[in-house]
């Protein structure tokens, strides 16, 4: 077509930020679908920001894309990395639809993949080098078998100035500055960084959900404290496309009740249910010293009634469609299970136990449930199935056997406020029945465990971490230590008429046994099997930095350190074929940050390598 040659040009620092310039050119890093495009292809340059720093790197390979992620329209090989290199390039047509991955290799011949780096939604317009290194794409190269905190690209000077003049009470308050400005606590309006490279919102205790879609949807959480209080956010969804790289806020065109600490499940394709949730909590920690959780009775979101400060609500968000099905139960429940299961009369989803409030006074978990049902648009909750054996809040849960992606066999441990009754119960939901499960091992009957993820091992039994001998938001208001369980190997056999469960200690393997105790952590397995237990508070109430990798028998196998340590946050799989699949989105969380509490949008991601 009679281009001409242009120069790629990759260089690099410790600290600083690594500029590649191919053929093509590039917009505002932070809305890329605004770039110009010319209605007459013609030749550009697209600059690439990348982010961080990159040791023991020897070589690279870049490809960049047009509309299909199969065929490069360049492809620079595996070529050496030095401080400075440089290449020459066929230039790019003019136009949207660009993609881009780098791969970053120890050694020479490109075998030993260190980095890994993609992006999507890049247009291409005809400017020149200069002009396209003012505005280039950002992308983070993420490292493999670490956590890698996504790029915290700056506000433009003059955005910033204009938040720090603006006072505030609120988050609200600041997003006629920029719709990321969040109100610090010196009463002035912050942005701490660009979307959509990030996390936009302020979250602790979120719900972060793996899609059908391949998406993953962050939601809900605390993001502002007014009056000790942390109030659940207003702004709803952010979505994560892993074929892009990328973040988009979802605001449902239904009103949806603003909670934290809500429990969630994903449905068919971009469709994911909340139910329950708070709309405020206190959160308080002092390092080392207590910990305090209470939820907030001082009012009701969605008319539950006096005092309850809990959602009545059921929310089934569609993100593509950005609307919601909305349904109500008949009281508004915090901590209840929520599970797509097969029942006898087809797809439903299941809601069992949780608690009203105040809980204080008298024990009010419940053993009742509901089963709703969500299609075409609509939600209606008004099938009451069997009542558990016991009422329970924040119980671990875990589909024991599924078909077609609904769950058939159910199993609730934990959560109950009196010894002797079921430690665990099991849900059974074509027969709509509930068995107490014969229980031995570390724990029995008499033991009182509450909350933690059961998280499903590539050996077929299940791993128990992140729960407590403590009823946190329950009946413990106030705690002066930390973790007091270590993580469990849970044994299901489902063979009998009478379930049997097995419980013994997590094997230690490569790292600690403190590593194992974790308070108010989160957990995800992986594609191959083996899980990630995430953050959360030791024994001693501090917060941890790093996360257990368990392989595919729940034996402890590597510390793997966090960008930012942090409790209380949500993670999630990604799924599908993209560059992306089978990392982790890390979302949400409570920092310490200046000895101060702080709800986290930064978002981590895991690669786990090829």
């Amino acid at each position: 077509m009679g281009y001409s040659s242009e120069t790629l040009r990759i260089w690099s620092s410790f600290a600083a930020a690594i500029a590649v310039t191919v053929a093509g050119c590039a917009a505002n890093p932070n809305s890329p679908a605004s770039a110009a495009s010319s209605s007459t292809p013609g030749v550009g340059v697209l600059s690439l920001a990348l982010t961080g720093a990159l040791p023991d790197v020897d070589a690279l390979r870049l490809r960049v894309y047009r509309d299909s992620p199969s065929s490069p329209v360049f492809d620079s090989s595996c070529v050496p990395y030095t401080a400075q290199e440089v290449l020459t390039v066929n230039p790019l047509e003019t136009g949207s639809g660009y993609s881009m991955r780098l791969e970053l290799f120890k050694g020479g011949t490109c075998t030993t993949l260190r980095f890994l780096a993609f992006r999507g939604a890049i247009s291409v317009a005809a400017q020149t080098s200069g002009q396209s290194q003012q505005h280039p794409y950002y992308v983070q190269p993420l490292e493999v078998g670490q956590f890698t905190g996504l790029p915290l690209v700056a506000a433009s000077e003059d955005i910033a100035k204009q938040a720090q003049a603006k006072s505030c009470n609120s988050d609200a308050e600041c997003k006629g500055v920029h719709k990321n400005a969040t109100c610090s606590k010196g009463g002035t309006c912050v942005i701490d960084t660009l979307f959509p490279l990030n996390g936009a919102v302020r979250r602790g205790f979120p719900s972060v959900l793996s899609l059908a879609d391949g998406t993953v949807a962050v939601t809900g959480g605390l993001s502002s404290e007014t009056a000790g209080i942390w109030k659940a956010t207003v702004d709803w969804v952010e979505v994560f496309d892993p074929t892009l790289g990328l973040f988009s806020v979802v605001q449902p065109t239904t009103p949806v009740n603003e909670v934290g600490l809500g429990s969630a499940a994903a449905l068919a394709a971009g469709q994911f249910v909340q139910a329950g949730g708070a709309n405020g909590a206190q959160v308080g920690l002092t390092a080392g010293t207590s910990l305090t959780t209470t939820l907030d009775a001082s009012g009701c979101v969605g008319g539950g009634g006096a005092g309850c400060a809990v959602s009545p609500q059921v929310a089934a968000i569609d993100i593509h469609n950005q609307s919601a099905a909305v349904a109500t139960l008949t009281s508004s429940l915090v901590f209840p299970a929520v599970v797509r299961v097969k029942g006898a009369n087809g797809e439903r989803l299941l809601i069992a136990g949780g608690a009203k409030l105040p809980i204080q006074a008298a024990d009010t978990r419940t053993g009742q449930g509901t089963l709703c049902t969500i299609s075409g648009g609509s939600a209606s909750c008004t099938e009451q199935p069997a009542t558990m054996q016991t009422g329970r809040a924040r119980a671990a849960v875990a589909c024991l056997a599924s078909t077609g992606g609904l769950c058939q066999k159910v199993m609730l441990l934990g959560g109950r406020k009196s010894p002797g009754t079921p430690l665990i119960e099991i849900y059974d939901a074509a027969k709509d029945v509930w068995l107490a499960a014969s229980v031995s091992g570390v724990l029995d009957n008499t033991a009182l465990v509450h909350g933690g993820d059961l998280v499903h091992l590539g050996s077929g039994d299940w791993l128990l971490v992140g729960a407590s001998k403590k009823a946190l938001f329950l009946e413990d208001q106030v705690s002066s230590s930390g973790a007091d369980l270590g993580a469990l190997l849970i044994k299901v056999d489902l063979t009998n008429a009478i379930p049997t469960v097995l419980i013994s200690p997590a094997e230690v393997g490569a790292v600690n046994a403190a590593d194992l105790q974790r308070l108010l952590s989160t957990a995800v397995a992986l594609a191959d099997g083996s899980a990630l237990v995430i953050g959360g508070l030791d024994a001693g109430l501090q917060v941890r930095g790093d996360a257990v990798w368990f392989d595919s028998t729940g034996k402890g196998k590597a510390l793997v350190a966090l960008d930012k340590p942090r409790f209380g946050a949500g993670a999630a799989l990604l799924t599908g074929t993209a560059p992306l699949a089978g990392a982790v989105v890390l979302a949400g969380g409570f920092a310490v940050d200046g000895g101060v509490l702080a709800p986290q949008n930064h978002v981590e991601i895991f690669l786990p390598g090829p």
